[in-house]
C-alpha cells in the first residue's frame, strides 16, 4: 500500500479515528481496484477487527502518540464525515482463482521430483 493511507491512522487525533478508519478503508478498496488488484473483504475485515482489538481497546490514546518532530507527517486529507462502511456487505468482489504454483495448500511439492532439485 502507498503512503499515506494506512499510515494516516497514526497521526490523526484520537478522536477522528472512527472517520479516519472508514477514510482508510474506502481508499484502501479504491486503490484496489484502480490497481486491479483483488480486495479480500474477508481478510481485511479480519485486520480491522485485529486493529481494533489491538490498536483502540488495548492499548490507550498515549501509546500510539509518538514525539511529532521524530515522524513524517503525510499530506493532510479531507475525510467527509458522511462515509458509508461498505465492506461488511456479502457481495463478492473477486473470482477465487486456481494457483499455477509448483506446491500444494500444505506447501509440499506437487512433483516428487521437484523435491530432488532442492537438494
Amino acid at each position: 500500500m502507498t503512503r499515506g493511507v494506512l499510515d494516516m491512522l497514526t497521526v490523526i487525533e484520537y478522536s477522528l479515528i472512527e472517520n479516519g478508519m472508514e477514510w482508510v478503508k474506502r481508499e484502501i478498496r479504491q486503490r484496489c481496484g484502480a490497481a486491479g488488484i483483488e480486495y479480500s473483504k474477508a481478510k481485511w475485515r479480519g485486520f480491522w477487527d485485529y486493529f481494533q482489538r489491538t490498536w483502540l481497546e488495548l492499548y490507550d490514546r498515549r501509546v500510539r502518540r509518538p514525539v511529532r518532530e521524530r515522524i513524517q507527517l503525510p499530506a493532510p486529507v479531507d475525510i467527509p464525515a458522511d462515509i458509508v462502511d461498505d465492506s461488511d456487505d456479502d457481495e463478492p468482489t473477486a473470482v477465487e482463482m486456481v494457483s499455477d504454483g509448483s506446491t500444494n495448500e500444505e506447501g509440499k511439492a506437487n512433483d516428487e521430483n521437484e523435491e530432488e532439485l532442492f537438494l
